[in-house]
């Protein structure tokens, strides 16, 4: 898949578009012809159609001039040798062959290319050998993993991504920080809590135990906080709670009579609203052209054991191709327009605070790790 736009340092591949979209599909089928002059048979290829395109694409702070164009579809799973059919678990249909270009539109140069054809046409090609004269020119030499690690991290590296021996004085070194950035975001998106947010209101804090500057705080006023990543996908994560959420709560549904109110707001306020709660946590380019959301739920009407109304709504507003990862869920309510709920997933590149810090000075922000801890400590004990 086209890693460009989701790349740690998407500045690496800015540039600028130099050719339409004709040009683009054009340099794609170009490609095809000279495979098979070498060898490929035409069998491995099904680009009679209109291929689809993505890119290049606008991002935050420039322009990445990369785009993939593709016949087919690229279906992973298991393949049925008699009937064609792909096995895996959400798509059911014929065997096709995919094909897949990816190209710079800057410098005019194919980056990659990739060729899955079904079973059939598969044990066609290879009937006779491997074509051998097809070379791939490698501009840039890449980097290895601890050259990445090294230049992303800092002198943090060795601690991120590992499991952390977490004390008193690291704890109380990441929230010292993370407070901030809380009080930040309670700032932004207009919440009633008393600001700055101070160690006297926190409740409980769980600190990211990898060594990501990050963490989540619960307040004793039951407001609930989250800046963190899972580093899944190089996705970073922010969460606010209100205790008055009514969606993804447990007890919402015992305690129905806390909800009722009336709705205000009509769907098209509730969208707009939802845009503006969007743009304040720096999604604003992103919302320009998006009119409806990918999914909305509520206000609620009286139904069964939902006896009056309940004025809250539940958004989600999703990447859409060729954009920055993010996935946005938002909960507010509709008769008072307090925002009850945000769950945010987004790419590096959209992430507003430093999770790593990675060349910081204080010597607090540099812990053993759980392995480091357990053999020094086994070592002390050996000398005693």
């Amino acid at each position: 898949d086209d890693e460009s736009v989701y790349t740690e340092d998407v500045s690496a591949f800015m540039g600028q578009t130099r050719m339409n979209q004709e040009e683009i599909i054009d340099m794609a089928r170009q490609l095809k012809d000279r495979l098979c002059a070498i060898g490929f048979k035409d069998d491995l290829f099904s680009i009679e159609g209109e291929p689809q395109v993505e890119g290049p694409f606008d991002v935050k702070n420039g322009h990445v001039p990369y785009a993939k164009v593709s016949w087919g579809k690229d279906i992973f799973g298991e393949w049925s040798n008699n009937a064609g059919i792909c096995l895996c678990g959400d798509y059911h249909g014929p065997a096709e062959n995919y094909f897949e270009v990816e190209i710079n539109t800057d410098k005019k140069q194919i980056v990659s290319f990739l060729v899955k054809p079904t079973l059939e046409n598969f044990a066609k090609h290879f009937q006779k050998d491997l074509p051998r004269e097809l070379i791939l020119d490698i501009s840039e030499k890449p980097e290895t993993e601890t050259e990445y690690t090294q230049r992303i991290f800092g002198k943090r590296y060795p601690i991120i991504g590992q499991n952390i021996h977490v004390t008193e004085t690291y704890s109380n070194a990441v929230l010292k920080i993370m407070l901030p950035r809380v009080t930040e975001l309670a700032k932004k998106l207009e919440l009633p809590i008393e600001l700055p947010i101070t160690e006297d209101q926190v409740k409980e804090f769980k600190i990211n135990q990898y060594g990501y500057i990050g963490g989540g705080l619960i307040l004793k006023n039951g407001w609930q906080f989250a800046i963190d990543t899972t580093r899944i996908g190089r996705h970073y994560s922010l969460c606010v709670f209100s205790p008055n959420r009514f969606f993804a709560k447990e007890d919402s549904w015992e305690n129905l009579n806390r909800y009722y109110g009336t709705n205000k707001m009509t769907e098209t306020e509730i969208i707009e609203y939802s845009k503006d709660i969007a743009r304040r946590l720096g999604l604003a380019e992103l919302m320009k052209g998006r009119k409806r959301p990918n999914e909305m739920e509520g206000p609620i009407k009286p139904s069964g054991k939902i006896k009056k109304e309940i004025p809250h709504t539940s958004i989600q507003w999703i990447a859409t191709g060729g954009e920055p990862y993010y996935f946005l869920t938002l909960e507010f309510n509709t008769e008072t327009k307090d925002i009850e709920q945000v769950n945010l997933s987004l790419s590096e590149p959209l992430f507003e605070y430093d999770l790593v810090m990675g060349n910081t000075e204080d010597k607090d922000l540099y812990p053993e790790t759980e392995a480091a801890y357990r053999a020094r400590i086994q070592k002390e004990k050996e000398a005693n």
